[in-house]
């Protein structure tokens, strides 16, 4: 239970145990995975009285688990690294029919993550339009209280038309919100389009530079990385040529190794 117990500690924001955690699960997804309620019920209930017993011996004095968590916060923790084994495919098959299931629960009750996870699966691997539309917009409830990632997600969205019709100025918008907000894909999406003049920019080198250097990032990873990814996936005009220049570029950094796994995330 002890080394079950961790698992809980990623959904911590500031956790130093996030990735460990996750794997943890993933690693046990055929023993956890398919436990019942009141299984998930007792193995939350450990969980928050073994954090309370960590702050309290911190703290000097006693935690009364029920005043320091949200309702439910350890079983919708506990859901969505679940979600998350089946949306990566660690310990399973890519099933995300089942991840969506599994945040239903988490995501009706608020738990933020969860709503973010669910909102961002409907959009973009549904092909349900009604579905499309539901994660359009709480993605965009998310980025009117400020998430630069959630205005990324949205331009994207724009940009290919996925729940709303499309409008590349309206993606562009978003996209530069995102870069400002520290976004380091949308940093390097604007910047590879200033270079080459994409989505209907003109060529301009000062902005393209400005946008590849810009501070702060928020993900460790390389300009020729992200852009190999943007030939891949369609983000700009197919150019093979291109695509192959920068992935070797990648492939020869010291986070290529990295990335080839990010990728296959």
């Amino acid at each position: 239970m002890l080394r079950l117990i961790a698992i809980a500690l990623s959904t911590f924001p500031f956790s130093s145990y996030a990735q460990y955690a996750l794997d943890e699960v993933c690693n046990n997804l055929a023993e956890i995975g398919n436990w019942s309620e009141p299984e998930v019920d007792e193995f939350a209930q450990s969980v928050d009285e073994y954090i309370a017993a960590l702050l309290s011996r911190m703290g000097g004095g006693d935690v009364d688990p029920t005043k320091v968590f949200p309702d439910d916060w350890s079983k919708h923790g506990f859901r969505v690294q679940v979600a998350s084994c089946y949306i990566s495919g660690k310990g399973t098959d890519r099933d995300t029919d089942t991840a969506m299931a599994l945040l239903e629960q988490p995501a009706a009750a608020g738990f933020p993550s969860a709503v973010h996870m669910l909102a961002s699966l409907r959009l973009f691997n549904t092909d349900d339009p009604s579905m499309q539309r539901r994660g359009f917009e709480a993605l965009e409830q998310e980025y009117k209280s400020g998430s630069a990632f959630s205005a990324g997600k949205l331009g994207w969205a724009y940009q290919k038309g996925l729940g709303v019709v499309p409008d590349r100025d309206k993606a562009l918008e978003l996209y530069e919100y995102a870069a400002q907000g520290g976004m380091t894909y949308w940093q390097y999406l604007l910047g590879h389009a200033y270079e080459k003049g994409y989505l209907g920019l003109d060529p301009d080198p000062e902005k393209a530079a400005d946008w590849i250097t810009y501070k702060p990032k928020v993900h460790i990873a390389l300009y020729e990385c992200w852009v190999a990814s943007y030939y891949a996936d369609g983000t700009f005009p197919s150019n093979e040529e291109l695509q192959t220049k920068y992935q070797e570029i990648c492939d020869e950094t010291d986070v290529g190794e990295w990335w080839v796994r990010f990728q296959s995330e």
